[in-house]
């Protein structure tokens, strides 16, 4: 989950897991914003731990942003990338309409 709002200058982010929400970290700047939106995953550089990378929009420009969670460790992290779509169908629309198939995306 993360909160970013117009006119702040910070941007938190959090983990909900088991119906708890749980504070990772946070995203701080000397500049307000007046908006904020995400990239795609395919994006994030894994070996850094960052979980989503952001464009900040202030009165006269754009900001890229990376929004990290601290880890002492520089290799992959499987807890904290879920998977997520990779564009290529689990199942044809036949598979899955016509043999009741289902599968993992």
């Amino acid at each position: 989950v993360y909160l970013a709002g117009k006119g702040d200058a910070s941007i938190k982010y959090f983990e909900w897991e088991a119906s708890k929400l749980f504070f990772l970290s946070e995203f701080r700047s000397s500049s307000s914003q007046k908006g904020a939106t995400f990239l795609p995953q395919r994006y994030c550089d894994t070996h850094s731990c960052e979980i989503a990378v952001a464009y900040r929009l202030h009165r006269d420009s754009i900001e890229p942003i990376s929004l990290r969670v601290p880890r002492k460790s520089d290799i992959f992290q499987k807890d904290i990338y879920p998977d997520t779509y990779a564009g290529i169908p689990a199942l044809t629309a036949e598979q899955w309409y016509a043999e009741s198939k289902n599968a993992d995306p």
